[in-house]
């Protein structure tokens, strides 16, 4: 599976990867440049990020009122992204 990403979705993805999750970072293959990033990764990957990316935005991604925040925009992005069809 390729995923291209522009660099907000990115630095979200990379930022909210904690250290117990580096196991996926390592099964990323990453290639930059100046306007986009694009990840290949396997299916199993891409939805285990897509569910750690669906909890994220449920303990993160709402404000008091829960209304959408930033963040949970940017991980809304990310759930479509890594949707496997």
């Amino acid at each position: 599976m390729i995923v291209k990403l522009n660099k907000n979705q990115f630095e979200c993805l990379e930022q909210s990867l904690s250290e117990e999750r580096n196991i996926i970072k390592l099964n990323l293959q990453i290639k930059k440049n100046n306007r986009f990033i694009i990840i290949e990764l396997d299916d199993e990957v891409a939805d285990e990020i897509r569910d750690w990316v669906i909890e994220e935005l449920q303990k993160k991604g709402f404000d008091e009122n829960y209304k959408l925040t930033a963040l949970g925009k940017n991980l809304e992005e990310l759930i479509d992204k890594f949707y496997i069809k």
